[in-house]
């Protein structure tokens, strides 16, 4: 029985870590947005009280911490899973 880490336990734990974080970095980008504006996100950009320009901020600001989330996450989770296996699954490398 080989000890070598699989692809599918990649996955799991990066879709697993990926969600964790997206969850913290999007509470986090509420609270910047809501001490930035002194206004709460925009939860529905439909609503009469919501402008146009925060709808684009909030989108903006949650995309990119969303992605540069992600990316981090990736990062460190192949450092590690390399310093554990000494590579990457096959097919992800």
């Amino acid at each position: 029985m080989s000890n070598k880490l699989t692809k599918d336990n990649y996955e799991l734990v990066s879709s697993l870590l990926t969600i964790g974080a997206a969850a913290l970095a999007k509470k986090a980008v509420d609270m910047s947005f809501e001490a930035g504006t002194g206004r709460r996100p925009p939860k529905n950009p439909e609503a009469d009280d919501v402008s146009l320009t925060d709808v684009i901020i909030y989108t903006a600001a949650t995309a990119a911490v969303g992605v540069a989330t992600k990316i981090l996450i990736r990062k460190l989770l192949i450092s590690q899973w390399k310093k554990h296996d000494g590579e990457l699954p096959e097919g992800l490398d």
